[in-house]
């Protein structure tokens, strides 16, 4: 092998290593959104959160059941979700460890939310 030649390699596996470093990794959960009712809700919202330091990570719309990876730098630690719908209460599950692979799915199972009180402006004279 030229001396060219070898750096040329050198260099392509070395930049091969620093992309390959930098890719995300994903947390696949999945789960149902409900009313208490068992009704699908609709227009809802999933965070991910980094459960050491309840730093968010990612969010995804999501309606009734549903499927979505978040999208988190490369590491193998716990996470939390928290999912939202307008006028419902929050969910929170508990903390779960995922490996960043796709096939390393948590299932948040059923989450039902409870209506609440939607706060309105007080009426101005």
């Amino acid at each position: 092998m030229t001396p060219l030649l070898r750096h040329y390699v050198a260099a392509t596996v070395l930049g091969l290593s620093v992309l390959l470093a930098g890719c995300d990794a994903v947390v696949p959960v999945t789960g149902t959104v409900t009313t208490t009712a068992e009704a699908p809700l609709k227009d809802c919202e999933a965070v991910l959160y980094l459960a050491e330091d309840q730093r968010e990570l990612d969010r995804t719309p999501i309606s009734g059941r549903f499927r979505e990876a978040f999208t988190v730098y490369p590491v193998k630690t716990n996470f939390y979700v928290e999912v939202t719908c307008e006028g419902y209460s929050t969910f929170r599950s508990k903390p779960f460890y995922s490996s960043g692979q796709m096939d390393d799915l948590t299932d948040l199972g059923k989450i039902q939310l409870e209506p609440q009180e939607v706060e309105s402006a007080p009426a101005r004279p």
